[in-house]
């Protein structure tokens, strides 16, 4: 834990029974204590959301007390697992970027991590690249795109996937059923903004 905007200097772990003492000296008199867990990563670049809300304080004659309340199940990692999927939704390719946003979002630990919880990056099977409706498109777009598609392969996550492994999920593609180049009214696509 750590008291917020204090310079890192009042970090502090605690005991095996969940105790920390933090010293006050030289720290806000009123602020805030964040909350983290060991191993809460998943990837360098894909903190999990903390385990417990930022803990407000005040001190009185040098002294707070917190009783805080740790969710533990997010101090766990989760295993990443592979999935056989068929999904629809939003694919947006560009520079340095394959992303694929479903109509109906990625799986609920997503939501977990800080931040990319709404695409999975994309790999393509030869097969699937091959595919003619695909094929055109890619070739008519050349570079950036955006693409309405209902495909199927593995879903694999959460992890650290695509560039610079800011993708909490990977989404491999084996077989294109159907393309657009609209989006359907009944598909959200969370996290998906046509450029």
């Amino acid at each position: 834990m750590d008291v917020v905007d204090s310079r890192d200097r009042t970090h502090k772990r605690s005991d095996a029974s969940g105790i920390a003492l933090i010293d006050s000296r030289g720290l806000p008199s009123v602020g805030e204590v964040a909350i983290h867990c060991p191993g809460i990563e998943q990837g360098p670049m894909l903190p999990r959301r903390a385990p417990a809300p930022l803990q407000p304080y005040r001190l009185k004659a040098g002294r707070a007390d917190l009783l805080v309340h740790v969710d533990l199940a997010r101090c766990e990692t989760p295993k990443i697992v592979s999935r056989k999927v068929r999904m629809r939704g939003m694919y947006v390719r560009g520079l340095e970027s394959s992303q694929f946003h479903p109509c109906d979002g990625l799986p609920p630990e997503s939501t977990d991590f800080e931040f990319g919880p709404h695409s999975a990056w994309t790999e393509f099977t030869p097969e699937a690249e091959d595919d003619m409706g695909f094929a055109e498109w890619r070739e008519r777009v050349f570079g950036d795109g955006v693409l309405y598609a209902e495909w199927s392969g593995v879903m694999s996550g959460p992890g650290s996937y695509g560039h610079w492994g800011m993708s909490l999920y990977e989404m491999r593609v084996e077989t294109v059923h159907d393309t657009g180049m609209s989006q359907p009214s009944d598909c959200r696509a969370p996290g998906f903004e046509r450029r």
